[in-house]
């Protein structure tokens, strides 16, 4: 096995919680300035983030048009895939993609994806209720 393909074993503490979109997502526009300090001072958790399904926490920006845009044969490594004429008729796709798995970087288990990034594995609503796993899709983020 090729070196730093093994990590240090950890527990695993399985907790229901509530799941909030990201710091961008267009629910937090209506907040006051005092609600949008409070809510980030006193609710969101940003610790370490590893999760199954719910909303991602995105370090650089929303995944799921790049999940629909990959899916359909667009490259997303650079603006054409998102500027490609056939972009704009599958954008609404976007909202069929859910959250299937994140795992945050985690210094303790040496496991650091990129600088502090984090690993997201995206799947269509359709195909996670029918159990198609392989036609999930992997993304890393790092800042």
């Amino acid at each position: 096995m090729p070196e730093g393909s093994k990590f240090k074993a950890c527990s695993v503490s399985i907790q229901q919680e509530i799941s909030l979109p990201s710091y961008e997502h267009e629910v937090y526009n209506d907040f006051t300035e005092e609600e949008s300090d409070k809510f980030w001072e006193e609710i969101y958790n940003d610790e370490n983030i590893n999760k199954l399904l719910g909303y991602a926490d995105t370090i650089q920006n929303d995944m799921e048009l790049e999940c629909e845009l990959v899916t359909n044969g667009l490259y997303c490594g650079d603006p054409s895939g998102y500027n490609d004429p056939r972009a704009k008729a599958l954008a609404p796709n976007a909202a069929n993609w859910r959250l299937l798995l994140q795992i945050d970087s985690n210094e303790a288990n040496e496991m650091m994806w990129g600088d502090c990034g984090r690993l997201y594995f995206w799947i269509k609503k359709n195909d996670l209720a029918n159990k198609q796993f392989n036609n999930s899709w992997f993304i890393l983020q790092y800042s």
